[in-house]
């Protein structure tokens, strides 16, 4: 199956030939094709970051050569290549935070690059362009989370850059222009949830013509104004320019009157004939039941760690080493007292009458979340604004915390149904629901227990190479685009002992890691190799630790995290750190953690609480461990889920819900009023990354939401 074509920009030359950058996601590299007028030209992009080529914009210069630009998502930069005619240069644009996601790239008449593109970190969309000596580097908006899922940049006759945008705050379409001494900002379409993918261009008088997409009523909208720009100086490009720190809305004086936008909808596009552009390589092509084949070599640089190795289908033979021969040592652990922050109110509590809320997953690109309420068997949608349910989706019960994962990419969400007969929940139906979260309903349905032999599903994510896996007495990955099953050959003969209690994955390295709980005798952790097909494992019980419950990974530092319920030397459980750049290990900690997410743009870890009274803040990169004491909680909160920009983590019981701040190590502790007392069972956590809001299900026997919006880095107030 190819995996190339992703995040695709289009040029043609003087000559009318194609030139196309995109995204080959199995390499995780930019690449570019151009057709000579015979066939085409393919080459790699040799940019020497690793792990580049998302979100790529192309133009052409005078010469028909090529420039790009898009992101380096393994440092999380903006970045710019150009072909010289001989070679690629590449460099970086803007290395501040998580920036370079939605470029869009214009040249000037003299040839030199400006982009626009959104900082993921600040929620902001920024613009660079090339003085002739150095980048300069603009925010142009940042009014709310703007600039996430498209911008697209035109220049006028003077040079002057014109953005069109969303504004994912208020579900808008905006757009901007650079006047000569600021940002002229206006809100073009606010009727609805509208704005995402828009592309600008400018008529020979310089005014806007912006095509976009409608969410709200699935139409593609068209936009432009038939009045009179309003005059702009011209953007001299020669020598270093003076230009103001430019602000995030512009109130216009005088007869300085924003033009008028007209918007039409819906349009209707002929089809249009497709070429294949055909992949350079041979890939091996598979008939009747589909099973993994290698389709590409991963470029990372990080080789896995030798341990026990098992290609075949049947017990391995190797008795499995670890690769440390070292004696483990924990690490020492520095207990913080946390510093009192003011209490802040719910913010919103949603009732599921009757109900019992099982699971909830946080869908992005359409500013919707979704709960599974297991009772009833259905999947119910709310809007990210309003907080106001707008669908109620028919699948089946017990869909729990991990069983719930969205693919952002082809917007479907992948709930799997568990059968669980006597259970409080009710009873499910072993089902995998394939949901489209542009219609909400069911799309198809896939069976798993043929290959899986039991619904004790547990669920893993791949949005990178869009999979979603799925675990019980075996393992199988869904392709997102096909929705087609593949099963993964186990490395045990017997499928009964390979019973998985928790799955992470490492998109960067391509690696599966799965946690046994000591079932039938094993307690390990095992390792996929999903480039190859191939299993390598630890053995904890040669380590002397015992019955591992949750794992993650860092992928920045390429580290796996897993919690034991026995680790050597102390009596209290712990977390077992797996380097997998050398192979080296330690065991730290000395609490009952619960389950365990890395911030990687922070490079912390943080874990919820299962029985213990103290959660865990890490730095990954040191292993050094901070214990959160928490001993108001009633007994346990195991759920835990971070948003990235601020570094909050959000863990609950059905008394309060806790926000831990990874750089200062404080909580701030929000009560959940009117809960009965008794339980600490915690559901779910899912938190929107873009608006902040915070969804808890704090507990199966609350038949309600909590929604809680996460205050800004540096203020818990």
């Amino acid at each position: 199956m190819s995996s190339v074509g992703e995040y695709s920009s289009l040029a043609l030359d003087r000559a009318g030939n194609p030139h196309i950058s995109y995204w080959d996601r199995a390499t995780i590299v930019l690449k570019y094709a151009r057709w000579t007028g015979t066939q085409w030209s393919i080459q790699f992009v040799n940019d020497p970051a690793r792990w580049v080529g998302k979100y790529t914009s192309l133009a052409l210069d005078s010469a028909g050569n090529p420039h790009i630009s898009y992101q380096d998502t393994s440092n999380q930069d903006l970045r710019y290549a150009y072909w010289t005619g001989t070679a690629w240069v590449c460099q970086a644009v803007d290395s501040t935070g998580n920036v370079g996601l939605y470029t869009s790239l214009e040249l000037d008449s003299a040839g030199k690059p400006h982009i626009s593109y959104y900082d993921d970190t600040n929620r902001d969309l920024k613009y660079a362009r090339w003085t002739g000596s150095a980048w300069d580097i603009q925010t142009v908006d940042s009014a709310g989370d703007v600039g996430w899922a498209g911008t697209s940049l035109a220049l006028d006759s003077g040079s002057n850059p014109h953005i069109s945008y969303r504004d994912s705050t208020n579900g808008d379409l905006k757009y901007a222009r650079w006047t000569g001494s600021a940002w002229d900002i206006q809100t073009v379409d606010s009727v609805g949830n509208v704005g995402l993918d828009s592309s600008l261009a400018l008529d020979p008088a310089g005014k806007p013509h912006i095509s976009y997409r409608d969410w709200t009523n699935n139409d593609l909208k068209y936009a432009y104004t038939s009045e009179p720009p309003v005059p702009t100086a011209t953007l001299t490009l020669t020598g270093t320019p003076s230009m103001p720190t430019p602000t995030s809305t512009v109130t216009p004086t005088g007869t300085l009157t924003p033009p008028a936008f007209r918007i039409y909808l819906p349009i209707v596009l002929k089809a249009w004939p497709l070429v294949h552009i055909p992949t350079p390589t041979t890939t091996a092509i598979s008939t009747g039941t589909p099973t993994p084949t290698v389709t590409a070599t991963s470029t990372a640089t990080r080789t896995p760690t030798a341990m026990a190795t098992s290609t075949a289908t049947g017990t391995p033979t190797i008795t499995p080493t670890h690769t440390s021969t070292t004696t483990p040592t924990r690490t020492p652990t520095a207990t913080p007292t946390p510093t009192a922050t003011p209490i802040v109110p719910i913010t919103y509590m949603l009732p599921i009458t009757g109900g019992k809320p099982t699971a909830a997953e946080a869908y992005h690109a359409g500013n919707k979340f979704y709960v599974a309420e297991s009772l009833g068997g259905k999947l119910l949608v709310f809007n990210g604004n309003t907080h106001q349910a707008t669908a109620t989706i028919p699948i089946s019960g017990i869909v729990l915390g991990s069983n719930l994962v969205i693919n952002e990419t082809y917007g479907r969400a992948y709930a799997a149904s568990r059968i669980w007969e006597g259970s409080e929940f009710g009873n499910g139906s072993g089902l995998i629901y394939v949901v489209s979260t542009v219609s909400d309903t069911v799309l198809t349905t896939i069976n798993p227990i043929p290959p899986l032999g039991t619904t004790r599903y547990v669920m893993a994510h791949d949005e990178t190479r869009d999979r979603v896996y799925v675990s019980a007495y075996g393992l199988i990955y869904i392709d997102v685009a096909t929705n087609a099953v593949f099963p993964v050959p186990l490395p045990v003969a017997e499928p009964f002992f390979f019973l998985i209690n928790e799955m992470a994955m490492n998109e960067t390295t391509n690696e599966v890691y799965l946690v046994q709980t000591g079932d039938y005798g094993y307690h390990r952790l095992w390792i996929l190799n999903a480039n190859t097909w191939t299993w390598s494992w630890v053995d904890f019980t040669s380590l002397g630790a015992y019955y591992p419950q949750h794992v993650t990974v860092s992928e920045t530092e390429n580290k796996v995290f897993v919690k034991l319920v026995g680790i050597p030397g102390q009596p209290e459980p712990g977390i077992y750190v797996l380097d997998r750049d050398d192979g080296s290990y330690a065991f730290i900690g000395n609490d009952d953690y619960g389950e365990m997410v890395v911030n990687g743009m922070s490079g912390r870890l943080f874990s919820g609480i299962e029985v213990g009274q103290n959660a865990a803040v890490i730095e990954v990169a040191t292993n050094s461990l901070f214990n959160i004491p928490l001993d108001a909680l009633y007994g346990g909160a195991p759920v835990v889920n971070v948003r990235r920009s601020t570094d909050h983590a959000f863990i609950a019981d059905q008394e309060y819900v806790v926000l831990i701040d990874g750089a200062s190590r404080t909580t701030l502790l929000i009560p959940v009023p009117n809960t009965p007392t008794g339980g600490i069972l915690v559901q779910d956590v899912a938190v929107n990354q873009h608006t902040g809001w915070v969804y808890v299900i704090p507990d199966d026997d609350l038949p309600f939401i909590i929604a809680v919006q996460d205050p800004p880095a540096g203020r818990l107030q």
